[in-house]
C-alpha cells in the first residue's frame, strides 16, 4: 500500500507539471468592445443607467441647439461626431476653406447636387422645434445600444424628427450622416 501511495504521488506531480506547460482548453479572446455588454447585479440598475443616458444625451442636444442658435459654431462642432463633421465638410460650399465644416455652419449654406442652398444649421442638424423631446415614440423603431441613444423631437406640425446621439470620447455627441429631405427638392 505504501508503494501505491508513493506511485500515486509521483503520477500526480508528473501530471501537474505536464499540465502547467500546456493547457487542455484555450480561453477565447474577448469580443470586440462594441459587442460587450455590462450587466449589473443590482436590480433595476440597467433601467436607471438607460434613464441617465437619455438625460445626458438630451442635455447634449439642448446644449448643441443653444450653441447653434447663438452662432457659437466652433463649440457646436465639439458636440458633433467625427462622421457628422465629415458630412458638413462634404456639403460645404467652401471646400477649400481651412475648416470646411465650420464654414458650412458660419455661411448657413450647403451644396447639394451642384446647387447652393441656404439652411438653418440648427433646424438642419437637429430639428426646427426642440420644445418636446421624448425618449421613445409609439410606432418609431429604435436601434439603441449603450453607446447610441435615439431621441425624438415632436414638431408642431405633428411630424417626428429622430436625433441620434452617440458616445464618443466619453461624451454624448450628435451623429447625423445624412440629411432629411430638404424643402423644395
Amino acid at each position: 500500500m505504501q508503494v501505491t501511495g508513493s506511485l500515486l504521488l509521483s503520477l500526480a506531480v508528473l501530471f501537474s507539471s505536464s499540465c502547467a506547460s500546456r493547457s487542455l482548453y484555450e480561453i477565447p479572446p474577448p469580443p470586440p468592445e462594441s459587442e460587450r455588454k455590462t450587466i449589473s447585479l443590482i436590480p433595476g440598475e440597467e433601467a436607471r443607467q438607460a434613464e441617465r443616458d437619455y438625460l445626458q444625451a438630451r442635455s447634449a442636444v439642448i446644449q448643441l441647439n443653444a450653441y447653434l442658435r447663438s452662432k457659437r459654431y466652433e463649440e457646436s462642432l465639439s458636440l458633433m461626431s467625427q462622421e457628422t463633421q465629415a458630412m458638413l465638410e462634404f456639403l460645404s460650399p467652401s471646400p477649400a476653406a481651412k475648416k470646411p465644416a465650420l464654414a458650412t455652419l458660419i455661411e448657413g449654406k450647403i451644396k447639394v447636387r451642384g446647387k447652393i442652398r441656404e439652411v438653418d444649421p440648427a433646424a438642419m442638424l437637429l430639428a426646427g422645434d426642440l420644445t418636446q423631446i421624448k425618449d421613445a415614440v409609439d410606432g418609431q423603431e429604435e436601434q439603441e445600444t449603450q453607446r447610441r441613444k435615439e431621441l425624438f423631437a415632436m414638431q408642431p406640425d405633428g411630424s417626428i424628427r429622430k436625433i441620434v446621439m452617440i458616445k464618443e470620447g466619453g461624451q454624448w455627441v450628435l451623429h447625423r450622416t445624412k440629411l432629411d429631405q430638404l424643402q423644395g427638392n
